[in-house]
């Protein structure tokens, strides 16, 4: 009889999914475009009050610049599965608007389209 030398181990579903986006970027004949966003914190409302409590945390506003990718929502959906992210800003291959894809709490995977939105 003949017997492995080390048993098979099951794919981890990070190298599935970059084996399945690999295959997906196959087809693509361009590569993703990226335009510069400023990445910022808005302050609160009450951050301007004339007298501040001893106690008071400043709110830290943090800015940056990052690449928004223009995407198809389904390579979005599959950037957002190999990443650690709770949510995927991208602009939307099919109409250039900006779109966004979160994980719900039930574990699948929501979209938000604003032009979707003001159609109804």
């Amino acid at each position: 009889m003949a017997r492995a030398s080390r048993p098979c181990r099951p794919m981890t579903r990070r190298r599935a999914i970059s084996r399945r986006l690999k295959d997906h970027n196959d087809s693509r004949l361009e590569p993703v475009r990226r335009r510069a966003a400023m990445d910022y914190i808005i302050a609160s409302a009450g951050e301007y009050d004339a007298e501040e409590p001893k106690d008071l945390n400043p709110v830290i506003i943090a800015e940056s610049f990052a690449d928004v990718p223009e995407l198809s929502v389904g390579e979005a959906v599959m950037q957002l599965d190999i990443s650690t992210g709770q949510f995927l800003l991208f602009r939307n291959a099919r109409d250039g608007g900006l779109n966004v894809v979160y994980r719900r709490p039930d574990g699948n995977i929501g979209w938000i389209d604003p032009h979707l939105g003001a159609a109804s």
